[in-house]
């Protein structure tokens, strides 16, 4: 077992976690944010407007979830047939517009997309995403006979910085801050990397198939540290996050 471990995240964490993170006397606990989101204001599709039936908006970004609520504050989705990744996704949408609207979750884009062909009622999906999104879900989407109509309300802009002391494990909640943070860094390949999902996954083993990699049972922030932590045998956090 490690002393100390190093862990490192791309992104900030919750303020508890940290907190939580850093009272520990076996963990060293960092984190930059690799990677800024940048709103992109944009006209809504009229299916978005008048709510068409046989249509349903996806989310699989909270990030997605506060631009498109910040775009238009009169736009009422409390009615709407919602589906939307698990963890923070879910819960941005739930705060926006309420539990009654999520049709259905999942735990990746991939098995999100099944859910909405197997319903077997929509034929129109407004895909709500950053100009970086994954293909997967609209792909299957459209091999499926499902009209994919796409609205970017966000970009992604890289923010890479140095790491200095190698960690001894590595926190990635997308694949944007995979690319960022490898643009002008380097890891041992006895590194771990603890991914959100199967797309972060992939973007590390284009830089190395020697990686250990680890991925979230459950798709957030706590789940991810907990994975680490059964992996390392040791302590896990108290649960924080709802």
């Amino acid at each position: 077992m490690i002393d100390k471990i190093k862990i490192l995240s791309t992104k900030k964490l919750h303020l508890a976690l940290v907190a939580s993170l850093r009272q520990r006397p076996d963990i060293i606990y960092s984190e930059f944010a690799f990677i800024e989101t940048v709103p992109i204001h944009c006209a809504l599709p009229e299916q978005l407007m008048h709510q068409e039936p046989g249509t349903a908006i996806v989310f699989t970004s909270g990030v997605a979830v506060k631009c498109l609520a910040a775009l238009d504050p009169l736009l009422s989705l409390h009615q709407s047939n919602i589906f939307c990744l698990e963890g923070n996704t879910r819960d941005q949408v739930i705060t926006a517009w309420g539990a009654d609207c999520v049709k259905d979750s999942a735990g990746n884009a991939e098995a999100l997309a099944y859910r909405i062909i197997t319903a077997n009622v929509y034929h129109t999906i407004v895909f709500v995403c950053g100009a970086s999104r994954s293909e997967r879900l609209p792909e299957v989407l459209r091999n499926n006979g499902i009209n994919v109509l796409e609205m970017i309300v966000y970009e992604t802009v890289y923010t890479p910085q140095p790491v200095i002391n190698n960690p001894d494990a590595v926190l990635f909640f997308s694949p944007s801050a995979v690319h960022s943070f490898f643009s002008i860094n380097q890891l041992p390949g006895a590194t771990i990397c603890c991914v959100i999902g199967a797309a972060t996954a992939a973007a590390i083993l284009e830089y190395g198939t020697d990686f250990r990699i680890i991925t979230a049972a459950y798709p957030g922030q706590e789940s991810l540290l907990q994975q680490l932590f059964k992996h390392l045998q040791i302590p896990s956090i108290e649960p924080i996050e709802k």
